[in-house]
């Protein structure tokens, strides 16, 4: 999973809009399309705050999925 969208999927768990986070991390909402989108990748003093912003740690946004076995 991309970066982007392992920011989309903790704003969405969060039950943040762009909007929101955006404002939160003192970045346009434009900016936050662009880096769930692909278009531009968050440097690494940004996905630190964006981490911090929605409650996960850094490294739920460069780690591999995990598959859990039964």
């Amino acid at each position: 999973m991309a970066i982007g969208e392992r920011i989309k999927q903790a704003r969405q768990m969060r039950g943040l809009s762009m909007r929101d986070l955006a404002h939160e991390i003192g970045v346009s909402a434009q900016s936050v399309s662009n880096y769930e989108r692909g278009v531009n990748t968050p440097d690494s003093s940004m996905l630190l705050c964006l981490a911090q912003s929605l409650g996960v740690g850094a490294e739920f946004f460069i780690r591999p999925p995990r598959v859990m076995e039964l």
